[in-house]
């Protein structure tokens, strides 16, 4: 970059060392990472908005291109054709030995002839590979709408010694959606409806071109192009974790997480339900131990008083022993 100079009599530069600065720094390599309210119009989990697939990598492009935390990968199409995305999420060093650290895992996940002295320096030198996924059941909108602002916390958390420790240590494979059809069917059925006594209905059609809520039941024939797209880059990687996130119904709200009760199936191996038990009670171990006072925007999906009113209304009619509609069933809302 050349820097202009204004010349006197013994010709001196007239910008000193202080302005220079200055002058770089105003134009950093990779600019201040968006806000999500900033591309989307709206805070992620303010009331009344859903963000359409569409919208949500919108953002995770113009995130990718302002930091060097992350990387955004096309790994397929959805049976409607939309293009499906992970995001690797990590420090900078981390994501430019990309490469060496996806050979490590799966050196790992298939260790034959490897000697155990091997495999602990492959785990020295590796790192933790963590699939998290949103939107598997597109109704259960809080969870596509949050990988949206986890992306963002994690990028953007430099002065957070917990999140900068994350990105030293762990490769996030984030997937923003892993049902896009889904997600944006979903959305623009509730917009469709907002204001109307039908806000919080639920929709009248599949969210996934043919089996709707069961496309996470195709872990065994793997029959849907969806599940064998994850099940192709799950191969492909092999993370030590992967996170299926889910959402409860409203009445009551709870929250499942290991230990899970005995007994479980003896036909899955010790290590991983054990290990499954292991990453649950830390779970819950930090929340108890969180000093939070408050709960992140993107954990609150409220109601309007319509929505209230129409859960009352299903809550009762549940209790009279009839089957209601509407509101209860509501993934993104909670009463």
């Amino acid at each position: 970059m050349r820097i202009p100079t204004v010349t006197g009599s013994a010709r001196t530069p007239y910008f000193t060392v202080a302005t220079l600065a200055l002058f770089v720094n105003a134009s950093p390599l990779h600019p201040q990472p968006p806000t999500p309210e900033s591309v989307l119009g709206h805070r992620v989990g303010a009331d009344f908005h859903l963000a359409t697939f569409e919208e949500s990598i919108d953002y995770f492009h113009q995130l990718a291109a302002a930091t060097d935390r992350l990387e955004l990968r096309e790994v397929g199409r959805t049976s409607f054709g939309r293009p499906v995305y992970i995001a690797l999420i990590s420090s900078a060093e981390n994501l430019r030995n990309l490469d060496r650290h996806r050979e490590i895992a799966l050196r790992l996940a298939h260790p034959r002839g490897l000697t155990d002295a091997e495999a602990r320096a492959l785990a020295d030198e590796g790192r933790a590979l963590v699939h998290i996924d949103g939107g598997l059941h597109a109704s259960e909108a809080a969870t596509h709408q949050h990988t949206i602002q986890l992306a963002y916390d994690l990028v953007a958390g430099d002065d957070d010694p917990e999140i900068a420790a994350i990105l030293d240590n762990v490769i996030l494979m984030l997937w923003p959606s892993i049902n896009p059809d889904g997600q944006t069917m979903i959305a623009e059925w509730y917009r469709s409806n907002l204001g109307t006594p039908y806000e919080v209905a639920p929709a009248p059609f599949l969210y996934q071109k043919y089996i709707g809520h069961d496309n996470n039941r195709d872990g065994y024939m793997i029959n849907q192009i969806e599940s064998r797209m994850a099940t192709r880059v799950a191969r492909e990687w092999e993370p030590q974790i992967l996170y299926n996130h889910h959402q409860s119904s409203p009445f009551p709200t709870r929250i499942w997480i290991p230990p899970f009760a005995e007994p479980i199936s003896p036909h899955v191996h010790p290590l991983m339900w054990r290990t499954v038990n292991l990453i649950g009670m830390s779970m819950a171990q930090a929340r108890r131990g969180s000093t939070a006072t408050r709960r992140p925007a993107s954990t609150r999906f409220r109601t309007s008083p319509r929505a209230r009113a129409s859960c009352a209304r299903n809550r009762s009619t549940a209790a009279r022993g009839r089957v209601g509609g509407g509101g209860c069933g509501t993934r993104w809302t909670t009463c």
